[in-house]
């Protein structure tokens, strides 16, 4: 079993998918019910230490001998104390109480510390959410390195990987109303590249709530006019027959529209199995978002006769995924040639760093390790350790650092 959770401030879902299933399932937290959406809150009783989440903790809200604490990822974001009931918590413990209780909800199936993978989706991932999410991770009775995190837009990308191709032979969009305001999602898939570039165009619209149906239709015509849209998802049910008809007709003029509420979570519940099956399409369909590396980067290296080429990253990880370590030996130039290779069609171009700190040798009887990390999405973190060549040439502990933009 895998599991795939979408988290933001206001409210989560959990899905689950494990072999024979066709499509994952959402997770409600009240048994038999079509609610899937579950506040992301938490409530306690003054005198007690028990935790209430989501639902129970909405309803409780508004009791005098009780304290709610909503905003739990931002106050973790500004690593701020909350005080409930005249006890300090910080604010990352009570996030990780909410997270611990929400897969929980997964025990009638199996306990979620034996699920082989489990995948967070939330918002668009920066460093600041990265870094949340990884201290999240770590703080879990689970193992970090089975935990993955993708941004919504990437939820998005993988969930319609998973359906049918005729929904998407073109753009595809995706209207998400479940917070304030409508947000579109426009997938498009760029078929004259190899592989196939996929690309999710985000955009906002702060519309005065209940949402005015021939705002909302001018919205939409922004986002499928002059351009063929094979489908539409809704995410949300503040589009409907009965509150917005004008628009709901609209899109339904000669595409295929659906309502797909629990589509980030089960599109992170994707991820989280195809990524533990070892299935990656990037041969086929790479997916170029924000936060994803958009070069292939390696080495040109001299070697006795001729310049080898080294590839040492992808394009289409996620910066926070990058992690090289390798070791080469130098030519006559204490330089090294990185070759960039951008995928969104701009030139391949080099980044030279200069290595002077490290004692001129012969030829290939210097021998480096290269390290390399990314802290954005835009610059690679390039450390170079001279390890000399034996007794002959002792290495001169010399350890040069650099940052080197990619940004495309």
């Amino acid at each position: 079993m895998v599991l795939g959770i979408d988290i933001n401030d206001s409210e989560s879902r959990i899905a689950y998918f494990r072999q024979g299933m066709e499509q994952p399932e959402s997770v409600s937290q009240v048994m038999g019910s079509e609610t899937f959406t579950i506040p992301t809150m938490l409530a306690r009783i003054n005198g007690s230490e028990t935790w209430y989440f989501g639902d129970e903790a909405r309803r409780m809200a508004g009791r005098t001998d009780v304290q709610t604490v909503t905003g739990l990822i931002e106050k973790a974001l500004r690593s701020e104390i909350v005080i409930v009931f005249g006890k300090e918590y910080p604010a990352l413990e009570l996030l990780v109480k909410y997270v611990i209780k929400l897969l929980s909800l997964t025990s009638i199936m199996e306990p979620w510390q034996g699920a082989e993978r489990i995948c967070f989706s939330m918002g668009e991932l920066g460093d600041k959410s990265v870094n949340l999410l990884k201290k999240l991770a770590q703080s879990l009775d689970y193992p970090s390195e089975q935990v993955e995190y993708i941004s919504r837009s990437e939820s998005f990308f993988e969930f319609m990987m998973h359906q049918k191709e005729e929904l998407w032979n073109h753009d595809v969009v995706l209207l998400d109303c479940t917070g304030e305001g409508v947000i579109a999602r426009r997938l498009n898939v760029n078929r004259k590249t190899k592989p196939a570039v996929c690309k999710v165009v985000v955009q906002s619209a702060s519309l005065a709530e209940p949402l005015d149906d021939e705002e909302l239709r001018k919205f939409c015509e922004s986002q499928v006019e002059g351009r063929i849209v094979t489908s539409v998802y809704i995410a949300g049910d503040r589009i409907s027959k009965e509150t917005t008809p004008g628009t709901l007709k609209y899109l339904c003029m000669k595409r295929r529209v659906f309502y797909a509420h629990q589509i980030y979570s089960k599109g992170a519940c994707q991820t989280a199995w195809d990524r533990q099956n070892g299935i990656d399409r990037r041969r086929s369909y790479l997916y170029l978002g924000k936060d994803k590396l958009k070069s292939n980067v390696g080495l040109r290296v001299s070697s006795v006769n001729e310049e080898v080429y080294v590839p040492l990253i992808d394009a289409g990880i996620n910066w926070y995924d990058v992690r090289v370590r390798e070791e080469i030996y130098l030519g006559r130039e204490r330089e090294l040639r990185l070759l960039l290779t951008p995928l969104t069609g701009r030139n391949e171009h080099y980044a030279i760093m200069r290595l002077s700190e490290i004692p001129q040798r012969p030829a290939h009887t210097t021998r480096v390790r290269i390290n390399i990390v990314m802290e954005s999405e835009d610059h690679l973190d390039v450390t170079v350790e001279d390890l000399g060549f034996g007794e002959i040439f002792p290495a001169s502990g010399a350890v040069i650092n650099e940052k080197i933009s990619v940004s495309v």
